[in-house]
């Protein structure tokens, strides 16, 4: 498990918490937290494997919904792409939340997650969402805070020279059917999610075909997912 870098944080994002150990060692002596869960978060096993003492069950989940933020394949690692979340003033979009006990519970999921704080090169950033939710389906702790992982928006550039994690966005699908509503299923694919990596795969050629060329010149660009430089430059 991954312990706090230093206390010499850096925030960048609106409303970024500072992961260090001073501070969430206060945080979790003065106020209950729970964590935002988007993507393979948003049902019961994919909080397994996570370094966490009790790791939730489906009763545990609390449906809510964001406002502010956006959905989509966002979170990189290396040249594969995930579940990532970045701020959007004009969108809203759906999760659940889960109670974290304990501040070693946390580390626990945030080290799966690669967070800044706990790796010096990482992808996702932890931010706090408490006064962004609304439409909570259950009942939290008073005075609770939510942290959410989140991106920075150069990476809606970044994921175009990507691929989709082969089978996650099909598991994460399941998940969602089996253990949430029919109308938190279709609110999800209405913000930023996806049944599988073939719809993946034609998003980012639609952003492709409208975005590519102004990101490089011609002869630099990255052959999108899936198409061959040929094919590639007879779409546009």
């Amino acid at each position: 498990m991954a312990e706090f870098v230093g206390d010499n944080y850096r925030t960048v994002l609106m409303n970024e918490v500072e992961v260090t150990a001073s501070y969430m060692n206060k945080l979790f002596e003065t106020h209950p937290v729970y964590v935002l869960g988007y993507g393979s978060l948003l049902y019961s096993g994919g909080w397994l494997s996570r370094y966490m003492k009790r790791p939730p069950e489906p009763q545990d989940l609390i449906e809510a919904e964001l406002r502010g933020y956006e959905r989509g394949p966002w979170g990189l690692y290396g040249y594969t792409n995930f579940y990532g979340v970045i701020r959007n003033s004009t969108k809203n979009m759906n999760g659940v939340l889960v109670h974290i006990p304990t501040l070693r519970d946390w580390v626990g999921l945030m080290t799966t997650e690669m967070i800044v704080g706990l790796y010096r090169f990482a992808n996702y950033r932890v931010v706090d969402v408490t006064d962004s939710l609304f439409n909570i389906r259950g009942t939290l702790k008073p005075d609770a805070r939510v942290h959410m992982v989140c991106n920075r928006p150069v990476n809606r550039e970044k994921m175009l020279d990507s691929w989709p994690s082969a089978g996650y966005y099909e598991r994460v699908w399941r998940g969602v059917k089996k253990e949430r509503g029919e109308y938190f299923a279709e609110q999800f694919l209405k913000t930023g999610g996806f049944q599988s990596t073939q719809a993946v795969r034609a998003y980012m050629h639609e952003l492709w075909k409208k975005r590519g060329p102004k990101l490089r010149k011609e002869n630099e660009i990255a052959v999108p997912f899936g198409l061959s430089p040929k094919r590639y430059r007879g779409s546009n």
